[in-house]
């Protein structure tokens, strides 16, 4: 079993060859060479988000993410509402007009 001072030197070992990777743009993650050298950008991205604090600017993404989908969600059901007031309204306008075309077929028929 690991001791606690194992695991520590096994993360630092691991910790310096993934950013000496990175550093140089040879990832071992199966990404497409040009995936590859963005990865250190959008690591950049995640850091400024959190304020230099890699964790954090992963919860913000998955703040402003949660923050997002309600948004489309709410612009989908004000579509859908908007698409009904649409449909309603056209619904109305023809019953409107069939009632209005029967009048004048009355009036019409009538003579006057």
């Amino acid at each position: 079993m690991l001791t606690e001072d194992d695991k520590k030197s096994i993360g630092e070992v691991v910790s310096q060859a993934l950013a000496a990777g990175l550093k140089n743009n040879n990832c071992l993650c199966h990404l497409p060479s040009d995936a590859q050298t963005e990865v250190p950008h959008l690591m950049g991205m995640v850091r400024d988000l959190g304020g230099g604090d890699y964790a954090r600017g992963i919860e913000v993404m998955r703040q402003n993410n949660r923050a997002l989908k309600r948004f489309i969600s709410r612009v989908d059901k004000m579509g859908q509402g908007i698409a009904w007031l649409i449909v309603a309204s056209g619904v109305g306008g023809g019953i409107w007009l069939l009632k209005e075309g029967v009048k004048a077929a009355f009036k019409s028929a009538k003579g006057g």
